[in-house]
Formats: C-alpha cells, sequence, structure tokens
C-alpha cells in the first residue's frame, strides 16, 4: 500500500504524511478513503482561493491547467 501512496500521491510529502497519518494513526486502512478525503481537502482549497482571487487571467490560468490532469484527479 505504501508503493501506491507514493505513486498515487506523487511523491508530495505532504500528501504522504496524511496518508501515513491517516493510516497508522487513525487506523483507516481504506486507500481510496484517504485518498477522496485528500483530492476534496485540494478541491477546497482550491475552491477558496478562487474566492479571495480577483483575477480573471489566474483562474483562465487554473482552468487550463487542470484540464491536463488525469480523470479522478
Amino acid at each position: 500500500m505504501l508503493i501506491r501512496a507514493i505513486n498515487e500521491f506523487d511523491g508530495i510529502i505532504g500528501w504522504l504524511t496524511y496518508f501515513g497519518y491517516n493510516y497508522a494513526i487513525r487506523g483507516v486502512a481504506d486507500f481510496d478513503a484517504i485518498r477522496n478525503i485528500a483530492i476534496s481537502m485540494a478541491r477546497d482549497e482550491l475552491i477558496n482561493l478562487l474566492g479571495v482571487m480577483r483575477s480573471t487571467r489566474y483562474r483562465t490560468i487554473l482552468r487550463i491547467l487542470a484540464r491536463d490532469l488525469p480523470d479522478g484527479v
């Protein structure tokens, strides 16, 4: 499961720490549940960021970048 976490979270330390905490400390053994919560957290942060950003250029750039994301991210 650790290799899957490294691959899915692209080696990003913060997300790997989040995974490790949930798996080892909280006892959440369902990888998909941890991943879905992490995706929701990231999405909520992005929505909050866009709420305070007034620049339409910034929003457009993020929208273009998001098109290149793999399905399910």
